[in-house]
């Protein structure tokens, strides 16, 4: 919620941002077009990062890093073409906010539905249990899963 925070306050108000680090009117109103487009988007980065580091502390980073190589490849690609097709700079911004869209939404899916036996199965080896537990309840937290007595919908 902070990152998304945040973004939103710096893309409604850039110059405040900006304007601790330059005066030069050309560069605050590229920098001003770049956070229009990408820091909205900063909240899935943040979330991104949360899940990453949740599941780096149970030693399960292969999505999340997945996820990472999903937002590189998308700037890579995304980036040549735009710049071989000749399209400005608003076009390279939109390619960093999908890529920067993909790393939260690629962990959040993997996590969320790939991940959601082992994620229960690890955490409950690591409290020592093998039926539902606060590490059921964690596990239901962290992928966002409906816990004992909720419904799905």
């Amino acid at each position: 919620a902070f990152t998304e925070t945040l973004g939103l306050l710096v893309a409604a108000f850039p110059s405040v941002w900006l304007g601790l680090f330059t005066h030069d009117p050309l560069v605050l109103a590229t920098g001003a077009r770049y956070l229009h487009v990408v820091a909205p988007v900063y909240g899935m980065v943040g979330l991104g990062l949360l899940l990453y580091f949740a599941s780096q502390g149970l030693g399960k980073v292969g999505w999340p890093v997945f996820a990472g190589t999903v937002r590189l490849s998308i700037v890579a690609a995304g980036g040549v073409f735009a710049i071989r097709m000749h399209y400005d700079l608003s076009a390279l911004f939109a390619i960093v906010a999908a890529a920067y869209f993909a790393i939260g939404a690629t962990t959040v899916i993997a996590i969320r539905f790939l991940e959601r036996g082992s994620l229960r199965s690890d955490l409950r080896r690591s409290s020592g249990t093998s039926h539902r537990s606060d590490a059921d309840v964690d596990a239901d937290r962290l992928i966002g899963a409906p816990g004992e007595g909720q419904s799905a919908a």
